[in-house]
């Protein structure tokens, strides 16, 4: 029997576009500590906050190091070390771990004082339970919800960025110029795919323009595809007529049952 859970978006936009949330999302399984949010924008912890489920959060895995997929664990951590004293676990792959800290969050987050009101060093270690994925493709194996596996994909030249499947039936792309597969690890049919979608007009160097996806795509690939990351102008565009499943909504959720998805 496959593995129920279900992925909640708290938010679908562009790192342009703060005001339709960052593009991360919480994905559950039924035991209630299975609970892994992907990416931690700047936007996300007020809004885990606002909808009291911030302390719900055991896991957190970072697909790349952009504020928009990373700004909010800054908040995460310090709220984690200093009220609940409880560290989250942070799936970060190797490639990422330096800029992550050193390039990222240690202008914030290293410095401190003790209770003699003395200077104090802390590390990333401090705030969260670090888990570093050392393979190509690593798998994260959390009790209650399907493998996670990392795949590398391309954003911005340079610049180490994954996707993500969540087990054998769903591809969430993140951020990508990469057109989606059609096929999970083993080769069997997706159920769904998440896409990473650019929606001004021409060619793109760091996201997938949804000329291309629709130009590119195989119909039946089409149909199982709901696109995210997006910016302003979705209103006024027709994504079934262009074969597509939709544009995922803020708080938008998809449930995968054991007979396929909900």
């Amino acid at each position: 029997m496959q593995t129920q859970f279900s992925m909640t978006f708290l938010g679908v936009g562009s790192g342009l576009t703060p005001e339709f949330g960052n593009n991360n999302v919480l994905v559950e399984g039924q035991d209630p500590d299975a609970v892994l949010l992907i990416d931690c924008g700047y936007t996300t912890p007020p809004k885990l906050l606002d909808m009291k489920r911030l302390s719900e959060v055991k896991h957190i895995l970072i697909t790349h190091v952009h504020a928009d997929h990373v700004g909010g664990l800054e908040v995460v951590g310090h709220l984690s070390r200093f009220i609940t004293q409880q560290r989250p676990h942070l799936y970060v792959h190797e490639s990422l771990l330096d800029e992550l800290w050193d390039g990222s969050l240690r202008g914030g987050m290293s410095r401190t004082q003790n209770r003699e009101g003395e200077p104090a060093m802390l590390a990333l270690a401090d705030f969260f339970e670090v888990h570093v994925l050392h393979e190509r493709a690593p798998v994260i194996a959390i009790a209650g919800l399907p493998e996670i596996t990392l795949q590398p994909t391309l954003h911005v030249k340079g610049k180490p960025a994954f996707s993500v499947f969540l087990g054998d039936r769903v591809y969430y792309s993140s951020d990508t110029q990469l057109l989606p597969p059609g096929e999970g690890l083993s080769g069997a049919p997706l159920e769904a795919i998440f896409q990473d979608c650019q929606l001004v007009g021409g060619s793109s160097n760091v996201h997938t323009p949804l000329e291309q996806l629709a130009r590119e795509l195989p119909p039946e690939r089409k149909r199982i595809t709901h696109l995210m990351h997006y910016g302003h102008g979705w209103e006024a565009l027709d994504p079934q007529a262009l074969g597509f499943a939709e544009f995922v909504r803020p708080l938008q959720r998809f449930d995968f049952g054991a007979d396929g998805h909900g």
